[in-house]
């Protein structure tokens, strides 16, 4: 069976009821990994023991508490893949999400490749929830992690994800990749499936606006200094 050189990590924390669905989108890929690395960001439900269902098909990494970025940052260390793909334990691909961009990525001359994102909503949310979230469009461009595809020799060139943001760690990163000159493109295929739900809204609504601001500042303090 073919196998793609590539290392998926997926932090986790706190989420034993969507991250069977992650793994085993991973798992049921057209063209599989080299390796899948679950790093559990010292949750305190049953995410571990979902975990050891997976004894033989994942790495797992247990650690304490310390944010998203950190989390990352370790799958990262542990890496042995040539290419570097993520995915959020609340979250999907589709079946062909690393075929399709390893093909991508050896057919052009770029560092990393994206595709677009499909938002769905899960069943929990009530009536006003759903209003809430159907005002923004269902299909994005996936400029995030859960799409990116690259070169792990790119990625490190630009550093790990910063340990500043509790969340908008990626956008952070990609203002610093793209600052550096990193050639991309972003396939029109839907490759991943983002998740709605209470946590995940809760989270962005209590935190999301100030971090964002202070990211662009960050982002637009550092360029002034360059010129």
């Amino acid at each position: 069976m073919k196998i793609i050189d590539v290392s998926v990590i997926i932090p986790v924390y706190n989420c034993e009821n969507y991250l069977q669905y992650a793994i085993n989108s991973v798992l049921e890929q057209t063209i599989p990994p080299t390796e899948i690395i679950v790093v559990d960001d010292g949750s305190t439900d049953q995410t571990r023991k979902v975990i050891n269902l997976y004894k033989s098909q994942v790495i797992p990494i247990f650690k304490e508490h310390s944010g998203v970025s950190d989390t990352l940052n370790v799958g990262i260390k542990h890496a042995k893949g040539k290419y570097l793909a993520f995915l959020d334990a609340d979250d999907l691909w589709v079946k062909e999400k690393l075929e399709v961009q390893f093909e991508a990525i050896c057919s052009n001359n770029v560092d990393m490749v994206f595709g677009y994102i499909e938002q769905f909503l899960c069943p929990e949310l009530n009536e006003k929830e759903k209003n809430k979230v159907l005002k923004y469009k269902k299909i994005l461009p996936g400029y995030s992690r859960d799409t990116l595809f690259i070169k792990k020799e790119a990625f490190l060139k630009v550093g790990f994800f910063s340990y500043n943001y509790q969340v908008g760690e990626f956008i952070e990163w990609y203002s610093r990749a793209i600052d550096l000159g990193l050639k991309s493109i972003i396939l029109p295929n839907i490759l991943a499936k983002r998740r709605i739900h209470r946590t995940n809204m809760t989270k962005q609504a209590l935190t999301g606006i100030n971090h964002y601001t202070t990211i662009v500042k960050s982002i637009l303090d550092r360029r002034r200094q360059k010129k």
